[in-house]
């Protein structure tokens, strides 16, 4: 019987080996989600310096109509976040941590104390609570979404 591996052998067990070895590297990545994965500070680096603007507000599972109001968020540096929101002008800063966890300090947003109309007020009061209580953040390469950790709240921005 002949024991010497033929070229096709070999090729074959060398595209199995290179496979195998980069299983676990695959493992380790989630899987993206609509075409987002969780934030790192990298890929938040992207984003900074660019007005994204409100796409999708989630609040209680329910998806709001926010076209009647522009909202926007500008990434900065470490974990900082400006914008505009219905009628007042947001800014705050959030702790980035493993697989996209977020964390927000106890005075999670600071906000300009301008009256409005009551459907733009009530719009932003239900931007800024559906923005704290995100728990982690995803990005895409043109996008940012916070959600709460049971999906019921999320806020999603588009460049």
């Amino acid at each position: 019987m002949n024991m010497i591996p033929r070229p096709a052998t070999l090729a074959a067990l060398a595209l199995t080996t290179a496979t195998l070895a980069l299983l676990p590297a695959c493992a380790s990545r989630p899987d993206p989600i609509d075409g987002f994965e969780p934030a790192s500070k990298t890929r938040i680096a992207t984003l900074a310096g660019s007005d994204l603007r409100l796409r999708k507000l989630v609040v209680d599972g329910r998806e709001i109509d926010t076209t009647a109001f522009p909202i926007s968020l500008r990434f900065g540096d470490d974990g900082r976040i400006t914008g505009r929101s219905a009628v007042n002008r947001y800014f705050g800063t959030f702790e980035l941590g493993e697989n996209g966890a977020i964390t927000w300090p106890n005075a999670a947003l600071g906000m300009t104390r301008m009256a409005g109309p009551e459907p733009a007020m009530t719009l932003e009061n239900q931007f800024s609570k559906a923005l704290t209580a995100s728990t982690r953040l995803l990005t895409a390469p043109d996008a940012a979404r916070f959600e709460s950790k049971d999906g019921r709240q999320a806020v999603e921005f588009q460049r």
